[in-house]
Formats: C-alpha cells, sequence, structure tokens
C-alpha cells in the first residue's frame, strides 16, 4: 500500500427532496414575502434550487390552470345593493374573481376565463 497517495475528498451526497417537499418550500417561500436570497440564508436550500423549483410551480400552475375547466358554484348571496349590479360573478379556487356588469360575448367571455 503506498501512503504517497492522498485519499480522495469525500463527495457529500446530494439530497432528494419529494414533489411535495418542493411544493410545500414554495409555498413557505411564496408566503414569506421575501427575496428568494434572503429566504435561502434563513433556510437550508440554495438560491438556484429555489428558483428552480418556483419557476416549475408557476409553470405547472399555468398549464393546469389552461387545462382546467372553470368551476361553477351556486352561491346564496344577499340582494345586491343598489351600487353594485352584476350580471355575473366568478369566483374560481386559485382566489381570483371574474365580475361582469353586463353581458359579454362568448369569445370575450372565454378571453376572460383564460386570464382569471
Amino acid at each position: 500500500m503506498n501512503d504517497d497517495i492522498p485519499n480522495p475528498p469525500l463527495r457529500k451526497r446530494r439530497r432528494r427532496f419529494r414533489a411535495e417537499e418542493k411544493a410545500e418550500w414554495v409555498r413557505r417561500f411564496l408566503e414569506s414575502g421575501l427575496a428568494q436570497r434572503d429566504f435561502c440564508q434563513a433556510n437550508p436550500l440554495t438560491p438556484s434550487t429555489l428558483q428552480r423549483w418556483v419557476a416549475e410551480h408557476e409553470s405547472g400552475s399555468q398549464s393546469a390552470s389552461q387545462n382546467a375547466e372553470p368551476v361553477f358554484a351556486e352561491m346564496p348571496c344577499a340582494a345586491p345593493s343598489l351600487s353594485t349590479r352584476w350580471v355575473a360573478e366568478l369566483c374560481r379556487p386559485n382566489g381570483s374573481v371574474l365580475r361582469l356588469a353586463q353581458e359579454v360575448s362568448p369569445g370575450l367571455l372565454e378571453k376572460l376565463l383564460r386570464v382569471c
């Protein structure tokens, strides 16, 4: 055995995160209100990792919302005030609200639903 050959440096094992863990970290980051760099300094994540996860989350959210059919639910409401009369109001599961003060064409409604 040759003692002159140094031992190779030990490689740190890279941690693998499950999809649920990634989603949880992205949720925490988005709720924190911090910049990505500041969030990573306070947590055991690298900025490049968090940036990639946020981008994946945003692209997944956009494709899911584009492919998903709108969910309509009948909601009882109090008598409308005289100052606000909506022809329709749509509250999406993502928290967005679409209110229409007048009737619109089906084409315009489809465009509005895509961005809402």
